[in-house]
């Protein structure tokens, strides 16, 4: 048979030069930490799952486990068995630091502000009809559906007025409770 290619391969010097691979990360790459208190505790002869275990977390968050191994697991840690370590400080309460003399604007409004207005404007011109508000694309510049605006239109109409961000347009204001 012929041997297509090999005496070119052979002139172009390219035989026998093979490229070594290094052995740098044989097991795996080692990762970088910024916390001194894990890097510390870490241990480079031992696997990630392995080290994670060892300062108290899960290296596989994602798998689905049954609910009497995840209760095991949870009083084994009660008994004391391993302690693990106190890497973070999370305070306690839900407002995570926020100062408690500023008005709380944390809470999540039914209807964003830009929806408000955006709503609000759609019912100025249209009132209730939403098929109407859908259609006009100057207007309805998001080109959200008729099923869309219906349902922003209900909660922009079921909002309290400390929620509501702007003011009711006077085609609407007989259908705010």
């Amino acid at each position: 048979m012929v041997r297509h290619g090999k005496d070119k391969k052979r002139r172009s010097g390219r035989t026998g030069r093979t490229k070594l691979k290094t052995h740098a990360f044989a097991k795996y790459k080692p990762p970088k930490f910024t916390d001194e208190t894990v890097k510390k505790h870490w241990d480079p002869s031992k696997s990630p799952a392995a080290n994670m275990a060892e300062l108290g977390l899960k290296a596989s968050v994602n798998t689905k486990k049954d609910i009497s191994k995840a209760q095991e697991i949870r009083n084994d840690n009660e008994s004391g068995t391993k302690p693990s370590l106190e890497l973070f400080d999370v305070p306690d309460s839900d407002t995570m630091g926020m100062n408690a003399n500023k008005k709380n604007n944390s809470k999540k409004l039914p209807l964003g502000t830009n929806d408000q207005i955006y709503i609000a404007k759609c019912m100025t011109k249209h009132g209730d009809d939403y098929l109407a508000m859908s259609r006009d694309i100057k207007l309805n510049n998001m080109q959200h559906t008729e099923h869309k605006l219906k349902k922003m239109g209900a909660r922009f109409l079921l909002l309290n007025e400390d929620q509501r961000r702007c003011d009711v347009p006077d085609k609407v204001q007989h259908l705010v409770l």
